[in-house]
């Protein structure tokens, strides 16, 4: 047996929604624990679910994708998304003067603090002044 454990009960149901297989597990919900909502099943079958979601992907942008699918992840979860990819940035390259902080207004994933330069996002994806 194996544990899929997820923070927002709707994310489970909508598996269970997309692998039949899933529909009969019963969502645990243990609203004092970290991850409070849980399916128990078969190893097997969730190997057969991840493989047949690994075959289907055809997204090139998890986030993108995600927001693309709003009415089903919802907005926190994909203010969450853009949280945690903001902060896994900041491990790959942390901040220096002029620190970057993300922008909230759909227009650029970058904007500057005390810098009066602007930010721009270069082809591979780094900001350049």
């Amino acid at each position: 047996m194996l544990m899929v454990r997820a923070r927002v009960r709707k994310h489970l149901t909508n598996l269970q929604r997309r692998f039949p297989s899933l529909a009969n597990a019963k969502i645990l919900s243990l609203p004092c624990r970290d991850y409070g909502f849980r399916l128990i099943v078969p190893k097997a079958v969730w190997v057969e679910a991840l493989q047949e979601m690994a075959e289907e992907k055809t997204w090139t942008n998890f986030k993108n994708e995600a927001a693309a699918r709003k009415a089903d992840t919802g907005s926190a979860y994909i203010n969450k998304l853009q949280d945690v990819w903001w902060e896994m940035l900041r491990l790959q390259a942390p901040p220096r003067r002029g620190e970057l902080r993300p922008r909230n207004d759909g227009k650029s994933i970058y904007s500057h603090s005390s810098d009066p330069r602007q930010l721009t996002k270069t082809p591979c994806g780094a900001p350049s002044i």
